[in-house]
């Protein structure tokens, strides 16, 4: 059963298992050339005359700044095409290709000084998906980002430490108990602070909720390593988050209880949620 949810906090939260212009002729997809990364690195402050390049490099150089363990490696050899709708004048669409990485950036033909280029960066094999704005003076806005794994959304849990000596410092029980345990990290140092002040706490003050996503593809306690893009410490959370693509369940509460009703999400990560209908 699929539907769209206000999803409470009062319980857990949890997402699905889940991411030419006049300028440039048009070129078909067998007319690609393979490109070295850009030697010129993009710097605030200074108008750029339009290129693709220019925001592809700066998201990239972004991105390995912001998340190192994720992001396109530094070296790969980028293969370009223009990608433009056939008729589509005002704008131009570039793409840019290696190995599981694809980038695609769109411009609109403008001054250079009101240039706004739109790039999306997305590897195929581990579902990393990032979109966001890069303007003429190299300044970027992140739109939204999916780190790759299963997407997990204000999934309650505490932390623990591993004993002296381990492989490992630490590791988040989720909630309910035998949902997982897996290695932790934070996506930056604020984030990773937050999460060693969260070790072996003592209840109440224990519990937190955390976004971000489940790797499998990095040595990790368990086997697994969930990298956590926001924290909010605390066990209830008041404020209703709309959801949408959840697949499971509702159930009722027996007579008298606080709550009439909750939903519990089907899959691999299951677990229970007070709901309440979402009108568009």
């Amino acid at each position: 059963m699929i539907r769209r949810f206000l999803v409470l906090g009062i319980l857990l939260l949890l997402s699905s298992i889940i991411m030419s212009g006049c300028n440039f002729p048009s070129r078909s997809a067998t007319e690609i050339s393979p490109i070295e990364p850009s030697t010129a690195v993009p710097t605030e402050g200074d108008v750029h005359i339009p290129s693709p390049m220019f925001g592809r490099d700066a998201v990239l150089l972004f991105l390995m700044e912001q998340y190192p363990d994720v992001a396109p490696p530094d070296g790969l050899s980028w293969v370009e095409e223009i990608v433009t709708p056939e008729g589509l004048v005002g704008s131009s669409t570039f793409q840019y290709t290696a190995n599981r990485w694809m980038i695609t950036v769109a411009f609109p033909i403008v001054a250079p000084e009101a240039t706004i280029y739109q790039v999306e960066v997305i590897n195929h094999e581990t579902e990393f998906q990032w979109h966001g704005e890069v303007n003429a003076l190299g300044e970027i806005t992140e739109k939204s980002i999916s780190l790759g794994g299963p997407s997990l959304r204000g999934w309650m849990g505490y932390v623990l430490s591993t004993p002296e000596g381990a492989q490992f410092d630490d590791y988040v029980v989720m909630l309910p108990e035998g949902s997982g345990e897996f290695g932790i990290e934070g996506a930056d140092e604020a984030l990773e602070a937050k999460i060693v002040e969260l070790r072996n706490k003592e209840e109440p003050g224990k519990y937190a909720h955390f976004w971000g996503n489940i790797r499998c593809d990095v040595i990790d306690y368990g086997g697994c390593q969930f990298l956590v893009t926001k924290v909010r410490i605390g066990s209830e959370i008041t404020e209703p988050e709309p959801i949408d693509g959840f697949e499971g369940k509702i159930f009722s509460y027996e007579i008298g209880m606080q709550f009439d009703d909750y939903f519990v999400l089907e899959g691999q990560y299951t677990a229970p949620y007070g709901i309440s209908s979402f009108i568009a």
